[in-house]
């Protein structure tokens, strides 16, 4: 892809508002498993001198901070979220993105999240869900319709 990107640390949101983007990527931490700022603790400590709060995605339910997310991105026409499946179903999430007006498409892949660490069941259990969401009405997606319209043609 060509482009501008942007990557940002930052309550996003509170920021996502202010953003100008076509797209947004979520991958925000997993619901109901241990958090980043528990596991990664004392290397915080160490080089931060500090210890950072639970982010409150980490909570067993932590799903619902993703409507947040939604909400506020509102002005961005194309969003992806990456999550994983303890807490959440993909349908659940994907009826999340249409609530807000997003077409969808979704899929699930299976994963080994710690596999020294896990029981065969949840080696077997774990998927990572990837959605895609867009806004059919947005100018940002008429134009490229239109594009491919002219370009097959079809106008």
């Amino acid at each position: 892809f060509q482009g501008e990107a942007q990557v940002l640390k930052a309550d996003i949101v509170k920021l996502l508002p202010t953003i100008e983007a076509d797209i947004a990527y979520f991958d925000p931490p997993y619901p109901g498993v241990t958090s980043y700022e528990k596991e990664y603790k004392i290397i915080d400590e160490i080089l931060e001198g500090t210890s950072l709060p639970v982010s409150p995605f980490s909570a067993k339910d932590g799903a619902s901070m993703i409507d947040g997310l939604f909400k506020q991105a509102k002005n961005i026409p194309v969003w992806v979220l990456s999550l994983g499946n303890a807490e959440v179903t993909l349908g659940e999430l994907e009826q999340k993105m249409r609530g807000y007006g997003r077409e969808v498409k979704a899929t699930e892949i299976r994963y080994q999240h710690k596999p020294s660490q896990s029981s065969a069941e949840k080696r077997q259990q774990n998927r990572e869900f990837i959605l895609v969401g867009w806004d059919p009405e947005s100018a940002l997606l008429q134009d490229q319709t239109l594009m491919a319209a002219s370009a097959h043609g079809e106008t």
